[in-house]
């Protein structure tokens, strides 16, 4: 966790470098992921959320779902979905 927490800084730091208006934030939750990320980016007032992507089959996707799936459903801002399948850690 401390790792991933770490990577996040130095990406958002990275983008704030460039001059992007950028907040960082690692939170737990019970919550459903979509369900917590929209209202998150509601409470916070974001412009956008960014979301990372297992790069998982279609075929899982298609049969089981997914939480970014569900964030592009219900969002009302713009969600971009980047490639997650680099990480610190394991997988996502």
């Amino acid at each position: 966790m401390e790792q991933r927490v770490t990577e996040l800084e130095s990406i958002a730091a990275r983008l704030r470098d460039k001059g992007a208006s950028v907040e960082a934030e690692v939170k737990l939750t019970d919550a459903p992921i979509p369900h917590f990320l929209v209202d998150e980016s509601v409470r916070t007032r974001a412009d956008l959320i960014l979301v990372g992507s297992h790069g998982r089959s279609k075929a899982f996707e298609l049969f089981v779902g997914s939480s970014t799936q569900g964030v592009i459903r219900e969002a009302m801002i713009p969600v971009v979905v980047v490639n997650g399948t680099r990480s610190v850690g394991g997988p996502g």
